[in-house]
């Protein structure tokens, strides 16, 4: 694979998170999205009117899908929201975010062959 620009960032899913296609957004991945330029949760006004929505590729998958990042009303709170994750991932499934040329790119790494596509041996 040739990527332009390649930095990652690790995130576990949970029952409820599967089901509401939603994540807190740790602090590795707000860092992730800050250091690639995709988004700054620090400059983003709270609740959902300020959400912003980009493209998102759910690798292995046909399924179409967008990623909405937003703090919540109220405590702040950092949220990204895949659209179609709770066809492409189960609880407790790993998944790797990945900075394609500007665009996330989804893996998840319980049910492919990571190790094949990266060439780590």
């Amino acid at each position: 694979m040739n990527f332009t620009c390649f930095f990652r960032s690790q995130i576990s899913t949970s029952t409820s998170s599967t089901e509401l296609s939603r994540i807190s957004s740790s602090s590795g991945v707000r860092e992730f999205l800050k250091v690639t330029k995709i988004h700054n949760y620090e400059s983003q006004e709270l609740g959902q009117d300020h959400k912003e929505k980009l493209q998102c590729e759910l690798i292995g998958s046909t399924l179409e899908s967008e990623v909405s990042l937003y703090r919540s009303n109220g405590r702040g709170d950092y949220q990204i929201w895949f659209s179609q994750l709770n066809d492409f991932a189960e609880p407790k499934d790993k998944l790797a975010l990945i900075n394609k040329d500007g665009v996330i790119n989804l893996y998840n790494l319980t049910k492919i062959d990571y190790r094949s596509i990266f060439n780590i041996r």
